[in-house]
């Protein structure tokens, strides 16, 4: 290698070395404080779902998140455990979905103790028995990746 080669590769391995020292480093951001009043509505909602008895449903959500690419999944819940799961593009085994809450009472109780532990979270409902229509939640505002938004396209009380 020649000598001019040699110096101006070092003098731009000296300023990238110097400039990526100068780029700010991210701080996590202040803990935030759970607030108890925050989770009163999902609890409301939790208490509507479970006094409406409904046990056995199936119903079409999208997960929103880096676990799934968000294809509509149908879920069949038989007295209150999930049996079945189904995309456009076929059925899918339920240890594929581990992880993910399938049933109304894992998505409103997940949703609860994200909100209890400071996580940032949100839903919105159309009818009172408690079935959101969409909840989302970010358990670690510092951790990129671990949020999850579901939206239910779909909820048949009938199996």
């Amino acid at each position: 290698m020649h000598l001019a080669a040699r110096v101006s590769f070092l003098l731009v391995a000296v300023l990238v070395v110097a400039g990526c020292s100068l780029l700010p480093i991210p701080q996590p951001s202040a803990p935030v404080d759970p607030d108890p009043a925050a989770a009163e509505p999902l609890e409301k909602a939790l208490d509507a779902w479970r006094a409406a008895g409904i046990d056995s449903y199936t119903w079409t959500i999208t997960f929103a998140c880096e676990c799934n690419a968000g294809e509509p999944t149908e879920v069949t819940v038989v007295d209150g455990v999930a049996t079945r799961a189904r995309t456009p593009s076929g059925p899918i085994e339920l240890n594929e979905l581990s992880g993910l809450p399938l049933t109304v009472d894992a998505l409103l109780q997940r949703t609860i103790d994200v909100t209890k532990a400071g996580g940032s979270t949100g839903a919105a409902w159309a009818g009172t028995n408690g079935v959101p229509t969409q909840v989302s939640m970010d358990p670690n505002r510092d951790v990129l990746d671990d949020e999850l938004t579901v939206r239910v396209k779909s909820f048949d009380p009938a199996p």
